[in-house]
């Protein structure tokens, strides 16, 4: 009886998923025609620094082309964000929505905060961008928005922290040792 319990053990601990906060998890992104909401929850680690001093105190969203109304007459108008994105850094500017061109018309959004966001975290931020105009065409999803650490209007230095797309779940460790539990418990019934 303790081998199969020890080797239950064992199973659930192997086979339950390590959470870590290493990353960004942008989740519950949703859009109306001028308003952008999302949950972060994360920490800067291991991203890569934008580079230049401008950049790297900047959080960006890009838009998918398509999913705007037009580029013409919309040069650069003001955001309000509903909080800070981070815990540890406060926003200095609440930045524009605007457009650059690369080849093709990018959207995007902008903040920027009191220092460089090397060291930024979020623990479950819900926040909520509001743009002065109208900008958004119904029918897009989340995955047609994205999460940038650095300047949006540039093609070479933002770093990619995460799409809309909402993550997987993962099954908790109860359900794992729970259902290893469970086996254990058939396999001793027919051995007796």
């Amino acid at each position: 009886m303790k081998k199969y319990l020890s080797i239950t053990f064992a199973a659930c601990i192997m086979a339950s998923p390590i959470v870590s906060q290493a990353a960004f998890v942008f989740t519950n992104v949703g859009y109306t025609s001028n308003t952008v909401t999302f949950t972060i929850n994360g920490d800067m680690s291991g991203y890569v620094d934008p580079g230049s001093a401008n950049s790297n105190q900047q959080f960006s969203i890009r838009y998918t082309p398509g999913m705007v109304n037009s580029t013409s007459g919309l040069n650069f108008a003001p955001n309000t964000w509903s909080q800070d994105v981070f815990d540890n850094k406060t926003i200095t500017s609440n930045g524009n929505t605007g457009f650059f061109t690369t080849g093709t018309t990018i959207p995007f959004s902008w903040s920027a905060y009191n220092g460089n966001l090397s060291n930024a975290f979020a623990t479950n931020n819900i926040v909520t961008l509001t743009l002065s105009q109208n900008l958004f065409n119904p029918g897009f999803s989340a995955s047609d928005i994205s999460f940038w650490w650095g300047n949006g209007h540039s093609d070479n230095n933002p770093t990619f922290l995460g799409g809309g797309a909402p993550a997987a779940v993962p099954l908790p460790a109860a359900v794992w040792l729970l259902g290893s539990g469970l086996l254990g418990l058939i396999g001793m019934r027919k051995r007796t």
